[in-house]
């Protein structure tokens, strides 16, 4: 090993490395690296309109994904409830549970309890029921509301005055009941069974039915 001066004047140690290859080319793992950013840096010192800032306008446009469209969805409505069919049908059953005749006041009149049943799926509010005719007068008013239950029932009492024996209904006289809906009323006219006289002129029974209305101003007649 030779110690030789630097050419600093310092002294060092020097090893020979190996040779370079013939016609004075290095081998390529003895050439340095040259960065990215060396090659960009000296391509713009050679010519500095490469290197120009690009115009914002210019750039590319930005890659948006695109929408993923969902499926609809219906919401239902809010709102109050839909009101009930007014003009549905309303069932009702009348039954006579008592009735008797008498003289008030020189006046002919005949008392009749009915007994009201709601035959309907859902509670009705009754407001009365009854109404005048010819030759009668309703004397009772019971206006009061009754609010009936599915099968539920309600008596009303039905006070008659006979003005005109000759001038009754003889043929069947459905009885009006009142019935609450909304802020008005309905009337619905239901059907009351006919009666079957005591008796007959000569003391004989009949089965035979008269409508209730004729059967009551009859006896009322004929009796007083």
């Amino acid at each position: 090993m030779n110690v030789t001066p630097n050419i600093h004047g310092m002294t060092g140690t020097h090893v020979q490395g190996t040779s370079p290859a013939p016609g004075g080319d290095r081998r390529p793992e003895d050439r340095p690296a040259v960065s990215a950013r060396a090659l960009v840096l000296a391509a713009c010192a050679m010519s500095p309109a490469l290197c120009l800032p690009v115009p914002a306008s210019a750039a590319a446009p930005a890659v948006v994904p695109a929408a993923v469209s969902a499926p609809a969805v219906t919401v239902p409505a809010t709102g109050p409830e839909t009101p009930a069919d007014e003009t549905a049908p309303l069932r009702f059953r009348l039954r006579s549970t008592a009735s008797s005749s008498q003289v008030s006041g020189g006046a002919r009149e005949f008392v009749i309890r009915v007994d009201v049943q709601n035959l309907n799926k859902g509670p009705v509010t009754l407001v009365g029921i009854g109404r005048n005719g010819p030759g009668l007068r309703l004397m009772s008013a019971d206006d009061s509301p009754q609010t009936l239950k599915p099968r539920e029932r309600v008596s009303y009492e039905l006070r008659y005055r006979v003005t005109d024996c000759d001038a009754v209904p003889r043929k069947d006289w459905p009885i009006p009941v009142r019935v609450r809906q909304g802020a008005g009323q309905r009337v619905v006219e239901v059907p009351l069974a006919g009666f079957a006289p005591d008796a007959m002129e000569g003391g004989e029974e009949s089965s035979a039915t008269v409508p209730w209305q004729a059967a009551m101003a009859g006896e009322v007649c004929r009796i007083f």
